[in-house]
């Protein structure tokens, strides 16, 4: 029993949830999150088979029952007695590990199998007394080399109700989550086997009020907060570090009368542009080269842009000792383009008083806050009866909100390079089909565009999505797929599970603006096969029709689908003619021009390359294959495009030109340099 619910802090939770929503709309659909879906059932029912065999004596207790006792991590080759865990396990056989953790070749394996399976059946008869069992076991000689995380995913496979693993990555979680450590030894399983289900079970309601109620994980809490915590861990690489206070100077009054009405700091560009598209260590070099006058605003971009974190605390000062607000921020470093003060963060201020400090005051224009200033934030307490104005903005539910304001189809086209004219041609034909295929040559930006169109059309109040298809990709991937799931005792049931459109689908009928699709790479699939039903209902949105599952299901009418097309890889010509008709086709061949608006800012001479460019197109005579421009759109061009010729231009030029080395040779970077410089 767990005697007690672990008690979490009220943001923590509130984070927990956010990045839970992330995980349950995104990675249980794709190839790796299905698959780790399915592991759960699978391992349980061959750790239990092999613990039938052992304890049935029908298998003898040499070294071979270590590998059945044992987890392993998937292998190239492994044995039919092997079982592969969800978490990390041995990477071949126990035998060996055994002997990298100190014992003998020529050690008793009989007698080390022996005494683990009498530990095993210890801590499965008496769950109550896991603390004590694990400590006697791990003072025993046989014990050597062996912690919670080699242990625990067999007693968690046996009886998963009473057990569960605590390995690295769990523990991890489980820190992060309560401000407690979690020690691996086996000696204290029993305190992290206890922590960790208290914290599933308190956990348990925020992970299942934030996964979509049309496509729940179908998995059990334990399982559900182990694949999750395995995908914070592992896939999304998440930063486990305490929320962190920074502060950012008001230059004056009007500027802060802005920040506040706007729910975010907007600073002037001294001429870095977006700087998420420079890296830190680009940044820091221009920086350096900066004059001293803009010191202090390049000093705050740097917190906006690459020290802040969502979630951190931002304090707006003035002078050296007042504090006007503070508050939470909302979303990542954004730019907008075409404003005067495009640097931007979105910040719920929290509508308190300004306030003095009664310290020394702040010298540098930004920074992170000591703990004593951080301590300070909040004013005195107002008289009674005096209500604190809410937030200004709520926490953005979707990518394509994060507090920043509707763009304007001007803004759009100055993100993307392109002319008003076409993206609103391009747009208008979106809206009457419903659906369309951005398609071209590699390198021509399509993957960009489409995501800047979705974006476009979901703000404000819509959502986009992305995903990409592959040639394993399948209709139970996209629409709705028969799947094992674990039931209770470790039997294994199925259920229809929904795939990535029909899941969108149903979030889409949720909110109050576009719902946006981007299928990236949409021929490298069967999209014929993948779409199945959904190519009728792309025609008849709001049309219900009868699945293979039984469910009736409809696209909803505010839905669109934006695909992305690499004719390099298969022609248009090869998609079949049902899903063709269905879509507008947007072509996007290589835009000079584009190329020319982008370095207009960044000051490279691009003629020579523009030239060059247009006359290898000509040699290669295909215009699907044609060599794009997304290779050039760099700001730092002038430095990295003699590595960008030679790593990524002449390999492909070698594919073009198969067996024409004379050809090849006309374009190699020695032979052009001069051509492309010469402007």
């Amino acid at each position: 029993m767990v005697s007690e619910h672990i008690p979490l802090p009220p943001t923590r939770r509130a984070e927990l949830a956010r990045r839970y929503r992330e995980f349950a709309r995104s990675y249980p659909f794709t190839v790796a999150g299905d698959a780790r879906l399915r592991l759960y059932a699978v391992m349980r029912a061959s750790a239990q088979a092999n613990w039938a065999a052992l304890t049935a004596h029908a298998v003898p207790w040499d070294a071979s029952a270590l590998d059945r006792l044992l987890p392993h991590s998937p292998s190239r080759s492994p044995q039919p007695t092997w079982w592969v865990a969800a978490a990390p396990g041995l990477p071949g056989a126990a035998q060996t590990w055994f002997a990298r953790a100190g014992w003998p070749a020529d050690a008793d394996w009989g007698a080390i199998s022996a005494d683990l399976i009498a530990f095993i059946q210890q801590c499965l008869d008496a769950p109550d007394q896991l603390a004590a069992t694990c400590q006697e076991f791990a003072a025993r000689p046989t014990a050597r080399g062996l912690q919670s995380g080699l242990l625990s995913p067999i007693l968690n496979a046996l009886k998963p109700a009473a057990f569960v693993v605590v390995d690295s990555a769990i523990r991890r979680v489980v820190a992060w989550l309560t401000g407690g450590q979690l020690r691996p030894k086996l000696g204290d399983y029993g305190t992290a086997n206890d922590t960790t289900r208290a914290v599933i079970a308190n956990t348990a309601e925020t992970l299942s009020s934030a996964e979509d109620p049309a496509a729940p994980i179908p998995l059990t809490p334990g399982d559900r907060f182990d694949c999750f915590a395995r995908w914070l861990v592992s896939v999304k690489h998440f930063e486990f570090r305490e929320p962190t206070a920074w502060r950012i100077a008001v230059h004056d009054a009007p500027q802060w009368e802005r920040w506040r009405a706007a729910g975010q700091v907007m600073l002037a560009d001294p001429g870095v542009g977006d700087l998420s598209l420079l890296s830190v260590a680009t940044f820091a070099a221009q920086r350096s080269a900066a004059p001293h006058d803009v010191a202090p605003l390049l000093a705050a971009l740097q917190v906006m842009a690459f020290d802040a974190r969502p979630g951190d605390d931002l304090v707006a000062s003035l002078g050296r000792r007042t504090v006007l607000d503070h508050g939470p921020i909302l979303g990542p470093y954004f730019f907008a383009a075409g404003e005067l003060e495009p640097h931007r963060l979105a910040v719920a201020w929290s509508g308190q008083p300004e306030h003095y400090l009664e310290r020394p005051g702040w010298t540098k224009p930004a920074g992170r806050l000591e703990r004593w200033v951080a301590a300070l934030m909040s004013p005195p307490t107002p008289p009674s009866g005096t209500a604190t104005p809410p937030p200004r903005l709520r926490v953005a539910e979707s990518p394509a909100d994060y507090g920043a304001p509707a763009p304007s189809l001007s803004d759009l086209a100055q993100a993307t390079g392109q002319e008003v004219a076409l993206l609103e041609s391009w747009i208008r034909a979106i809206e009457r089909k419903g659906q369309a295929i951005i398609y071209g040559p590699p390198g021509t930006g399509k993957t960009y565009l489409a995501e800047r169109l979705a974006r476009w059309l979901s703000a404000p109040d819509g959502i986009w999505e992305m995903v990409q298809f592959h040639p394993a990709y399948a209709y139970e991937d996209f629409i709705q797929g028969l799947r094992p799931v674990s039931g209770e005792h470790g039997t294994i049931a199925y259920a229809w599970v929904p795939g990535q459109l029909m899941a969108f689908s149903e979030r889409a009928r949720h909110v109050a603006g576009t719902a946006v699709l981007v299928i990236d790479e949409l021929n490298r699939a069967d999209p014929a096969r993948v779409f199945g039903e959904a190519l009728s209902l792309l025609e008849y949105r709001e049309r219900r029709m009868i699945l293979a599952g039984g469910q009736a299901w409809s696209i909803p009418a505010n839905l669109r689908i934006i695909g992305t097309m690499n004719t390099a890889d298969r022609s248009i010509i090869g998609l079949d003619s049902a899903l063709l008709r269905r879509f507008a086709l947007l072509h996007l061949p290589p835009q000079m021009d584009v190329l020319r608006r982008y370095h207009a800012r960044t000051g490279f001479p691009v003629e020579g390359l523009i030239s060059t460019l247009q006359r290898i197109n000509r040699a290669i005579a295909d215009p699907q294959s044609s060599i794009g421009i997304s290779y050039f759109l760099r700001p730092d061009l002038a430095s990295s495009l003699p590595e960008i010729w030679r790593q990524e231009i002449e390999p492909v030029l070698e594919e073009r030109f198969f067996e024409q080395s004379s050809q090849i040779a006309l374009y190699r970077w020695e032979t052009v340099r001069a051509t492309i410089l010469s402007s």
